[in-house]
Formats: structure tokens, C-alpha cells, sequence
């Protein structure tokens, strides 16, 4: 198996870039602001993008041995099949065929860059589609280590506020913004719970699937 910086370094960054905004294009509503045309936000967003990548692959990985793997599985979402990425710990993935799933949105880039990617079949086939989940998960605060760390500092202080009880209703927070709940048929309501039972089923099957291949490849070596 290979780690995510090494994976990085072999692959084509443009065609990254180009998986990366076609699984997730642009809001260009949130630059409204900005005195700039859509074919600009979309050269600098790229731009910044691989400056990003380029970035990653002259980080010092962190040295410290990691447990956690990436793979990928079939999953069906939004009426459409599509591969998502996971990441779990060996340990799990030997202890049962549904393992714990883990998120890295706050953890340092370093750190992410010393994971491995699993060799199976499907995780090998779609590995720009995996490279780019990891990636999205990793910038959605930003690009930078310095935006990460601000965000992980706001989170331990709404932790605080939570246990603190300096909370507020939901529904009190929506009537100053003026937002109006949404009502919903309750048997639409039903029907809509029905396919998400059935697309997080197909999901499991998927995942256990997977996770089984993994398990005997890591077995294997």
C-alpha cells in the first residue's frame, strides 16, 4: 500500500483539479461580492487548488506509524451510484465487517499524508475519485494548516459554550433569522425515510464488502 503523499506525487494534479470541481463545482454565489467574472473565480479557484497539491507533496509527513486506511465502496446517493471514500483502522477492519468510520475534516495535513490507500480492486480503479473526497474533506475549512488550526480552536469553544449550557433552541434561532420551517407531508414524510433506509442499507452491504477484500489482502502480506 501506498500513502496519500505518495499517491499525490505519482498522480496528474490537472486532471485532479479537473475530478475535484466536476464532484464539486464552484458556488459562485458565495463570491457574489467579489468584482470578478466566473471565468476568474474559476482560474483562481484552480489556481489555488494546485498550489495546494503542490504544497502537499513537499510536506514532511508526519512520522508517527499510522493504523488508519482509506478504501472506497460502492454507495448509492441522490438517485445515483458513485464510490465514497472511508477511512477506518486495521484493527477494526479485522474485528468486524462494519467498522467504525472516521473523519480526518481536523486533522492536520501532515498527519493525513502519513494514512495509506488501500489496493483493492475498486479503491485502485477510482483512485482520483478517492484522492479527491480526501482532499475535500481536508479544505473544507481551507487550505491552509493556519485555517484548520482557527477552526479546531472555534470547535473546542462551542464545546465549552455546550457544557456551559450556553446553548439556544434551534427554533428560536430561526425565527430571529426569519426562517420558516419547512412542513412536510407525513407521508411524504415516510416515503422519504423509506429511501434513505434503502440507500444507507445498500451502503452497509457495500461497505461490509469492501471491508471483507481489505481484510484479506491485509491477511495476505
Amino acid at each position: 500500500m501506498q500513502t496519500v503523499h505518495a499517491w499525490l506525487k505519482e498522480v496528474d494534479a490537472a486532471k485532479i483539479a479537473d475530478e475535484y470541481f466536476s464532484e464539486y463545482p464552484i458556488e459562485y454565489e458565495n463570491f457574489c461580492r467579489l468584482e470578478k467574472n466566473v471565468a476568474e473565480i474559476k482560474e483562481a479557484y484552480r489556481l489555488r487548488l494546485l498550489e495546494f497539491l503542490e504544497m502537499l507533496c513537499k510536506l514532511e509527513v508526519d512520522s508517527t506509524p499510522q493504523d488508519k486506511i482509506f478504501f472506497c465502496h460502492k454507495a448509492y446517493s441522490n438517485y445515483k451510484k458513485k464510490v465514497e471514500t472511508v477511512l477506518c483502522t486495521s484493527t477494526d477492519i479485522f474485528a468486524c465487517d462494519k467498522p467504525e468510520t472516521y473523519s480526518w475534516i481536523l486533522v492536520d495535513f501532515a498527519e493525513v499524508m502519513g494514512y495509506y490507500i488501500a489496493d483493492t480492486e475498486l479503491t485502485k480503479k477510482n483512485i482520483y475519485a478517492v484522492l479527491v473526497q480526501i482532499l475535500h474533506e481536508m479544505t473544507f475549512f481551507g487550505f491552509t494548516q493556519e485555517e484548520l488550526n482557527k477552526e479546531r480552536e472555534q470547535l473546542e469553544v462551542s464545546i465549552q459554550e455546550a457544557v456551559t449550557g450556553r446553548t439556544r433552541p434551534v427554533e428560536e434561532v430561526f425565527t430571529e433569522l426569519g426562517i420558516e420551517k419547512e412542513e412536510i407531508n407525513e407521508q411524504e414524510k415516510a416515503m422519504l425515510a423509506g429511501l434513505r433506509e434503502q440507500e444507507v442499507n445498500y451502503d452497509m452491504f457495500q461497505l461490509a464488502t469492501e471491508c471483507k477484500k481489505l481484510r484479506d489482502l491485509l491477511a495476505a502480506q
